[in-house]
Order: structure tokens, then sequence, then C-alpha cells
């Protein structure tokens, strides 16, 4: 009888600790079915507009160019006068090619060397929280930005399109 009490309590107090420690090993947080949490850096992207930009007023879609909302050829715009700084009533406005768009600034910095370096126009990084834009010349007219945008895609930026944008003071 002292022989199976002894095996009996032997196994009590291993039990006694293994279950404790069996408890302590669990995860806190409940496991995800489908694998990975997503990442937190990129979880608003999936619902991200680029046409919901109040500043951006002009976004040509692949493969279409379109006028809509332009003014003609013979009419003057703030992008077509002399910029002399001292005309008050609002910022000039010009035309760029945007080609590519991140919330990381190091990765914007990377595509604009790389920018620089096939294209002889000044390339432009500008944020606009949460994002850095890089984006490609400074236009006067639409047909010259239009012009240009034809080249960038024919360099392998298929999906850049033109963006009419407000020249802030100072980013010149």
């Amino acid at each position: 009888m002292g022989g199976i009490f002894k095996r009996y309590s032997s196994w009590v107090v291993i039990m006694s600790l293994v279950i404790p420690l069996l408890y302590t090993c669990t995860p806190v947080v409940s496991r995800r079915v489908g694998g990975e949490p997503p990442d937190r850096r990129t979880a608003g992207e999936k619902d991200f507009d680029p046409l919901g930009f109040e500043d951006d007023t002009l976004i040509v879609t692949r493969g279409e160019l379109s006028r809509e909302g332009l003014p003609e050829s013979g009419e003057t715009e703030w992008g077509q006068r002399k910029r002399t700084g001292t005309e008050g009533s609002s910022p000039p406005t010009v035309y760029r090619v945007q080609i590519f768009m991140t919330k990381y600034p190091e990765l914007a910095s990377q595509k604009a060397q790389e920018a620089e370096a096939i294209f002889r126009e000044k390339v432009h990084v500008d944020f606009e929280a949460p994002y850095y834009r890089v984006r490609v010349g400074e236009f006067d007219t639409v047909e010259a930005g239009e012009e240009f945008l034809l080249q960038v895609r024919q360099s392998g930026y298929e999906d850049a399109w033109l963006v009419k944008t407000t020249i802030q003071e100072g980013s010149r």
C-alpha cells in the first residue's frame, strides 16, 4: 500500500508542476485563422483613393489623355503667365508627372534618385501626409505635360499619370 501511495504522490507532484507551466506558455493573444496578423503599417493602403486628394485636380489614367475641365489652348492660366512672385491672387499651378507614391521617405528618395538618372527634368519629392510623392518635371501647359508623360511611360513607368499641382512658395 505504501508503494501505491508513493507512486500516486509523485504523479501529483509532477502534474502540479507541469500544468501551471503549460498555462504560462500559451499565447495571450488569440491566434488568427489564416496565418500571420496583417501589417498595421499597410492596413490603410487597400482603402487608399488617389482621386481623393484636393490639390490634385487633374489625374490622367492609363491610356487616356482627357482635356475635361482644363482651359482651352488660347486661354490664359497662372501656369502660362510669367511668374514674378508679386502677383498675390493665387499661387501658380504647373503640371507634373507622378511616377511613384509611398509612405516611406527612404523609398521615395531612392526612386527619386533613379528618376534623376533617367530623366533630364527636375525630380520633386512632395510630402502630403501620409504619402511621399515622386513627381518629374514642371510644365506650364497640359500639352507639354502630356508629351513628357508619354516619354515617361515609354521609359518603363507605365502607371505614371499627369498631375496639376500648386507650387508652394519656396518649393522651386
